[in-house]
């Protein structure tokens, strides 16, 4: 979390200069559930993510940062076995809104640093990779600096590594996922 802090505060610097760059925190968060009872099919999954985007120019719509992302999630198949996974994700993130007052919004992500562990059954492994993320979404202005929004989100990750008792093996697995998000945004 250091590094956004410290990013924050350079971004915090450069607007109280005479560039009066605009700058956007911005949380969001998702929640999906899936029971089948009939297979005994559970499947649940949450993902988190922190935005921090600076453009120069206060009425710049054109925003760049760092972003990070953790999700989880948890699946129980029909044979009852269980696997869960937890990832983290950093990378940078585009925002562009689409109309002058900053309400309809694009973005899109690109994490080059993906980490986390699987554990399907007694086995656990550390995983590696990188994603993608691409949203489209609303943010309507509670006050001057403060917006709530949504935005749907579709996710690609990538995984290219997993370590299971210290050996190391290439893979090549994807997870995909559509996701309905509530966005909590500062703009300064």
């Amino acid at each position: 979390m250091k590094p956004m802090l410290s990013l924050f505060l350079f971004f915090a610097i450069i607007t109280s200069t005479q560039l009066k760059a605009g700058i956007v925190l911005q949380y969001s968060g998702g929640y999906t559930s899936y029971t089948n009872d009939y297979d005994e099919l559970n499947f649940s999954r949450m993902l988190n993510a922190f935005y921090l985007g600076a453009s120069l120019g206060r009425k710049t719509r054109f925003m760049i940062g760092p972003s990070y992302t953790m999700w989880n999630q948890a699946h129980t198949n029909s044979a009852g076995n269980d696997s869960e996974m937890s990832m983290t994700e950093f990378g940078a993130t585009a925002l562009i809104y689409l109309s002058k007052a900053k309400t309809w919004k694009v973005t899109a992500t690109y994490c080059m640093s993906v980490n986390g562990e699987r554990k399907v059954g007694a086995t656990e492994e550390i995983l590696k990779g990188s994603a993608m993320r691409f949203g489209f979404g609303y943010h309507a202005p509670i006050t001057d600096t403060f917006a709530l929004g949504i935005n749907l989100a579709y996710q690609i990750t990538s995984l290219t590594s997993s370590i299971t008792n210290n050996n190391e093996t290439e893979i090549d697995e994807t997870y995909t996922q559509m996701l309905p998000m509530l966005e909590l945004a500062w703009r300064y």
